[in-house]
């Protein structure tokens, strides 16, 4: 048992010893749809379609009471804050321009259930109005809330110093929102895309009672509106290239001239820093040559080198058996299979 704990203890000194050799790292990366869309598109037309017709409202109502939904006027406003956070990661890719048309009043179920297509005389007519080559339609929109309460426990020091572990409650509240989408392409007269998705934010609020840990809880209204905007984010990432954050690890530390590299890195200069590592992955000290390789692959990558970045992960691992670079060998290769089905994306 003694030696079992000596050895946990071992390892979290050894993972902590090597954690504190590298500097983390984060790279901006597009990063391709789930879908491909057609080549023709350029200009999109977005428009929300979530409100129930007038032979759908008491059905509408009715989901809404039975679902635990948050309201039909609330509905509405969140349906606008959805179609916001489509528009908002549009915006975001290089690939589109976006437009809202003004004026229009086009209804639907009110439910979690598609309506029928829209005609395609109406489709053609908002589309040539605004210039557009497809309309995306917010078909189908619903909310349902759920709030549940667990028992926690927080220090409070008093005025003499002396800590003691109070117990409160901790209100958490789950808004999921529903939302269904169609992609009208008018010119081919056909959907691109019938998607309806479930997703969800989570929010909290402490307090010695229930009623206060309720009360801290942000304001109903602004919670499901942050859900819905973050449904329209959501349905945003499936159809459009996006910028998104990579965590990777470069090594600093293991020779004086691995220190002075990493700091070139950190200051950007990143073509000075990788003539150091090439120096250095040629060095007789297989540390100083093993962390030198893995860091030119990190420098490839930084600077768009993806053939390169490749060739230095596999060469690190293979000679040095550096797990680090076996991970970012997997990394690369998704990103190099990735910009393939961007430059498709993108024509």
């Amino acid at each position: 048992m003694k030696a079992d704990y000596l050895k946990v203890i071992f390892f979290l000194v050894l993972l902590i010893i090597l954690q504190s050799c590298t500097t983390s790292l984060r790279i901006s990366v597009l990063q391709p749809a789930d879908i491909n869309m057609p080549h023709h598109f350029e200009k999109l037309a977005v428009v929300h379609r979530h409100k129930p017709s007038q032979e759908n409202i008491l059905t509408s109502v009715l989901d809404g009471i039975l679902s635990g939904g948050v309201g039909l006027l609330t509905d509405k406003e969140a349906g606008k804050s959805c179609l916001n956070g489509l528009k908002d990661a549009l915006l975001k890719t290089p690939r589109y321009i976006i437009t809202e048309p003004a004026g229009l009043d086009l209804r639907g179920t009110g439910t979690g259930v598609f309506a029928a297509p829209l005609s395609w005389e109406q489709i053609e007519k908002i589309c040539i109005e605004n210039g557009a080559e497809a309309l995306i339609v917010l078909e189908v929109f619903d909310t349902k809330s759920v709030l549940s309460f667990t028992t926690g426990t927080r220090k409070v020091t008093n005025k003499e110093g002396v800590s003691t572990d109070v117990i409160e409650q901790v209100a958490n509240l789950r808004m999921m929102v529903t939302a269904g989408w169609r992609i009208y392409d008018y010119q081919n007269k056909r959907i691109v895309d019938e998607f309806r998705g479930e997703s969800y934010l989570d929010f909290g609020g402490r307090g010695t009672t229930q009623q206060l840990a309720t009360a801290a809880l942000i304001n109903g209204r602004d919670a499901i509106n942050k859900a819905a905007f973050n449904a329209g984010s959501v349905y945003g990432y499936r159809i459009s290239p996006q910028w998104v954050w990579v965590h990777r690890e470069y090594y600093t530390k293991g020779s004086p001239s691995l220190k002075i590299a990493g700091r070139m890195a950190r200051t950007q200069d990143w073509d000075a820093a990788r003539e150091i590592w090439l120096k250095l992955s040629r060095s007789q000290d297989k540390k100083i040559a093993r962390r030198s390789t893995h860091n030119m692959a990190i420098g490839y990558e930084v600077a768009g080198q993806l053939e390169e970045a490749l060739e230095w992960s596999k060469k690190s691992y293979t000679q040095f058996n550096n797990k680090k670079s076996l991970r970012h060998s997997h990394q690369i290769r998704a990103r190099i299979s990735d910009n393939e089905r961007l430059k498709q994306q993108m024509q």
